[in-house]
């Protein structure tokens, strides 16, 4: 069997690399008989392709399409929630045990966070706009609240878990949030927590400190913990970043650092990609010089430096902000 994967992010980078393992031809869409692509599918397919389609688009009549999988999606969401509940443990004391925690939402992700939170006994309050969904929150082990009461309910809390993708933790809410409050926005645009209002405004009382926001698993790396003196909330905006992304030799590191590439890329930074001579001509039983090179544009976006002619300008014209080796 021949597959096509046209996807470039991470997700599709481990698939093309399990396949690969297993022995599976990898080609062209026009020669395959499967094509795995996020929808709309970025290049023209000829009529008649069979489809494996991972969003964000519901993919069309025909196709297998992961969205509409609920075992698919269950996963995801159960996954997702460990990693949540990683970062926070990460953010907090290492341990979640008796401590309140707030989980807003109640699609796939909320109904697995809580579960899992419930599990490690933690006193956990979900969210929800269906009064109807009260009594599963009440079977789980957890109090329910209505979204509309998202203010009081927060208040007290150590932990946040935002899963609504609607903006439910504006500036007003968050005046009851207590000032050393972990907040995990897992949400989607427009997210669920308004984190330049939880920068600006007090927190418990005057002079309490401000909101503590985490990497969150979902979102990508836009908030993260800020440990600068009298603050301990920042924002961070990769978008104008520019990183240089260097490999040099350490061959049997490839993946993995293709695998960090990409979510580097995934914040929106400008990478430019850079090899020392071995790392851009060698082929090694871990990959061929020339995929190397391919996947390395691919996830950069564009072309490699490799020559010091392309690289002594570097420091003295400040091109890049982080130079990562």
């Amino acid at each position: 069997m021949r597959i096509a994967i046209l996807g470039q992010d991470r997700r599709y980078q481990c698939l093309r690399e399990l396949l690969r393992r297993a022995g599976v031809d990898l080609s062209g869409p026009a020669e395959a008989d499967w094509v795995v692509t996020p929808w709309p599918a970025p290049v023209d397919l000829p009529e008649g392709t069979r489809l494996v389609t991972c969003g964000p688009a519901a993919g069309p009549s025909g196709a297998m399409d992961l969205l509409r999988d609920e075992e698919y999606q269950g996963e995801i969401a159960r996954m997702t929630a460990e990693g949540a509940i990683f970062a926070a443990m990460a953010a907090g004391e290492g341990r979640l045990e008796g401590e309140d925690c707030l989980v807003a939402g109640w699609g796939r992700i909320g109904r697995a966070l809580t579960a899992k939170l419930a599990g490690l006994g933690a006193r956990v309050t979900a969210l929800t706009r269906r009064k109807s969904a009260f009594g599963e929150i009440q079977r789980m082990g957890a109090i329910p609240r209505r979204t509309e009461l998202a203010a009081q309910a927060l208040a007290g809390k150590k932990f946040l878990f935002s899963t609504a993708p609607a903006m439910i933790f504006d500036g007003r809410a968050l005046t009851h949030a207590r000032k050393d409050v972990r907040i995990i926005d897992l949400a989607s645009p427009p997210y669920g927590v308004d984190f330049q209002a939880a920068e600006a405004a007090p927190l418990d009382s005057p002079g309490a400190g401000r909101a503590r926001a985490v990497l969150s698993p979902g979102g990508g790396p836009r908030h993260r913990p800020g440990h600068e003196a009298g603050r301990n909330f920042i924002m961070t905006e990769w978008k104008s970043v520019r990183i240089g992304c260097a490999m040099t030799g350490s061959f049997c590191t490839f993946r993995k650092v293709f695998q960090a590439w990409q979510a580097l890329a995934e914040t929106g930074a400008a990478l430019t990609p850079i090899m020392s001579q071995a790392a851009y001509e060698s082929d090694t039983r871990f990959y061929p010089a020339a995929e190397a090179r391919r996947i390395f544009r691919e996830i950069c976006g564009r072309e490699i430096w490799h020559t010091i002619v392309e690289t002594e300008p570097i420091g003295p014209k400040k091109l890049l902000d982080i130079l990562v080796i």
